[in-house]
């Protein structure tokens, strides 16, 4: 990302490249941006914004070049259903038996002229290729990701995008109907060729053949493709590696030591804090709103809620006591925390600072590595499962009755655990 100041008032202007799929719509080799701001890191949130809603212009222009075939075939496919027919291309009505054959035609002849085309398959089955699949796939999940910020639909977009990019380096950018599972056991070759050679672990593997069988599933039943999915079952067997929890111990003595967080930011430093006692995702203190940090209340607490975003689940939507180093740090932000919340991903930057200071107590370890301590610590002190759940925002593993824990019992279940 390349930002440049121009001017006498020294504004930034990005400068980018246009990827060489979007040459023949853009036509430029390069499109500049001025960014009316002379802060560099307003200029950098600015330029992300402007590379994601760049991507999605020029994806739907690269759209509409194939709008006429995808909507003659979905016009003639539905009307032919509705003749009682199952859409089939030219050469295969050629193909059926001649008495099927024959009543296609003494259809045809009957009706009218899109109806004749309809039944005897004058459009063929638009091709399409794997570079377009997570487009066609966004497309008909929009409904479930309407309510996510920028930041998830880019957590949500990279890992499907990246499957993708991998799969068409392995076998090129053919035709999703095209696949067959030779070609998916290839890949899965692939991935295993890279588990033995770089190291990678079976999860990253399982999580391109895994969002490439979501996507693959899902396209084919929209379009109405008679296909198997060529990806299922191929998932390699898990690790069985579990990301560690930081112990109380270490927590008190090494992170919680005077002047060991002091190379991270004041409001870096304080989200991480809060997780301490709170064991809530990151993400969920990051995009608090003001109103829902309640510092006045009897029992200071935050209240989680899915407000211009989504939540994990519906069990994440939840109050949580605040206590300790957790509570003194969301008193010295009581508003929260808006200058993250379009930073990127909090962990790894937060994981990067405890490396630095080694803090981290093994290899294994990451910031994320908090939220697993609290969860074992209210495991080891007796606490009720459903109570550890309520305060985690997980699912409860059995079908649960009343409104759950309130925050006396929360309150109750995290004094004794609570860190200072």
């Amino acid at each position: 990302m390349e930002l440049m100041r121009r001017g006498k008032k020294g504004l930034f202007t990005h400068k980018r490249p246009v990827p060489t799929r979007y040459r023949e719509i853009e036509g430029r080799a390069y499109v500049w941006t001025a960014l009316h701001t002379d802060a560099r890191a307003e200029a950098l949130q600015k330029a992300r914004a402007i590379v994601f809603l760049q991507d999605a212009q020029w994806e739907a222009a690269l759209a509409k070049q194939t709008v006429k075939a995808s909507a003659l075939y979905a016009e003639l496919r539905t009307l032919a259903q509705a003749m009682g027919f199952a859409y089939l291309p030219e050469a295969d009505v050629a193909d059926l038996p001649d008495k099927e054959f024959l009543q296609r035609v003494e259809a045809g002849v009957a009706g009218t002229a899109s109806e004749c085309a309809a039944v005897l398959g004058a459009a063929e089955v638009p091709k399409l290729l794997l570079s377009g699949l997570f487009d066609a796939y966004a497309g008909f999940v929009a409904d479930k990701i309407r309510k996510k910020d920028a930041q998830q639909l880019r957590k949500w977009r990279s890992p499907r995008l990246r499957a993708v990019t991998n799969l068409i380096g392995v076998i090129g950018d053919m035709p999703v109907q095209e696949i067959t599972r030779q070609h998916a056991l290839t890949f899965r070759a692939h991935w295993w060729s890279r588990m033995q050679s770089e190291g990678r672990s079976a999860a990253t593997g399982n999580h391109d053949l895994g969002n490439l069988s979501s996507m693959v599933s899902e396209v084919c039943m929209k379009q109405g493709w008679d296909m198997a999915n060529p990806f299922l079952r191929l998932w390699f067997e898990p690790d069985g590696e579990r990301r560690p929890a930081f112990s109380a111990e270490w927590i008190s003595s090494k992170i919680l030591a005077p002047g060991a967080l002091d190379n991270m930011s004041d409001e870096e430093r304080a989200i991480f804090l809060v997780v301490v006692n709170t064991g809530a995702r990151p993400s969920e203190i990051i995009n608090l709103l003001p109103e829902r940090i309640r510092l006045d209340a009897n029992i200071p607490h935050i209240q989680i809620r899915a407000e211009g975003r989504t939540l994990k689940n519906k069990y994440s939507s939840r109050d949580v006591p605040l206590l300790g180093v957790s509570l003194e740090a969301m008193r010295a932000f009581p508003d929260g925390f808006p200058r993250y919340r379009t930073f990127g991903d909090w962990t790894d930057h937060a994981t990067g600072h405890l490396r630095d200071s080694g803090l981290l107590e093994s290899d294994k370890h990451t910031a994320y590595s908090l939220r697993h301590s609290i969860s074992d610590r209210l495991l080891n002190s007796g606490c009720q499962d459903r109570v550890r759940k309520e305060i985690m925002g997980h699912k409860p593993e059995k079908m649960i009755y009343g409104e759950g824990s309130n925050l006396d019992t929360k309150l109750a279940a995290l004094a004794p655990i609570a860190l200072v």
